[in-house]
């Protein structure tokens, strides 16, 4: 997975600065990115930032960082540090699905860095990693509207794991830019962005309602109102 970033980040302009101790991506100097690694094994068992924190991957690149911090090597940076967080996984689907909780726990916490989470296996990447240039290649594919349609209709499947990691990527990463058809219709790419969005929002909003929703008695005649008001958060669709 490291390889096939380090391809997209070069392809996005990215200047790759090779130290002993620390590599990064830069742009301008004012846009840098660090890659990690994390073990599934050691990313499950993440339940609070400070479990993250006692990560002995992530202890080890915060100890070097904070290094090349007091050797002012990093100083010009002005703090828009980022990190992209990559987890090898035997299962994609089961992954993204169990794991949300540990993704968002990482990803809403901006301390040092900005934290991007993404999942992968070798298979969904395979072809990406020998494509060159991988970029309009992850474009191309994203548009697929039938994957699209399955995913949207079905969930997550194991036979479309790479288009899968595709839409963690643009989803992800912010460097990673959607190519916009020309059709008349309401694209693949503005479908996918606004999904999303209302899906983030749905999850929020049962997140801040679950103690009333653990409350309810769904075999309760009596609870049939608080019933109907959580079925009115339900899209139509």
């Amino acid at each position: 997975m490291e390889q096939l970033l380090n391809k997209i980040l070069l392809e996005c302009d990215y200047r790759k600065v090779e130290t002993d101790d620390l590599p990064y991506y830069t742009k301008e100097n004012k846009s840098f990115f660090f890659l990690l690694g994390i073990n599934h094994s050691d990313f499950i068992k993440i339940k609070s930032q400070n479990d993250f924190k006692n990560n002995e991957q992530y202890k080890s690149l915060l100890g070097k960082f904070n290094q090349k911090i007091n050797r002012s090597e990093l100083a010009a940076i002005e703090k828009n540090y980022s990190l992209i967080i990559f987890i090898k996984s035997e299962d994609l689907p089961f992954s993204l699905l169990n794991y949300q909780q540990q993704s968002l726990l990482l990803e809403e916490d901006e301390y040092f860095f900005k934290k991007y989470v993404i999942f992968y296996t070798d298979p969904s990447i395979s072809e990406l990693i020998i494509s060159s240039p991988v970029v309009s290649l992850l474009q191309e594919k994203v548009n697929n509207t039938t994957n699209f349609e399955i995913i949207a209709n079905e969930g997550y499947k194991t036979e479309l794991a790479e288009y899968l990691i595709i839409v963690q990527l643009f989803i992800k990463l912010p460097f990673l830019k959607l190519s916009f058809g020309l059709e008349g219709y309401k694209t693949l790419n503005e479908k996918l962005v606004d999904g999303l969005a209302n899906l983030m929002d749905l999850y929020h909003i049962f997140l801040k309602k679950e103690p009333e929703i653990k409350a309810i008695d769904f075999m309760n005649i009596e609870h049939e109102q608080a019933i109907e008001e959580l079925i009115k958060l339900l899209p139509n669709d």
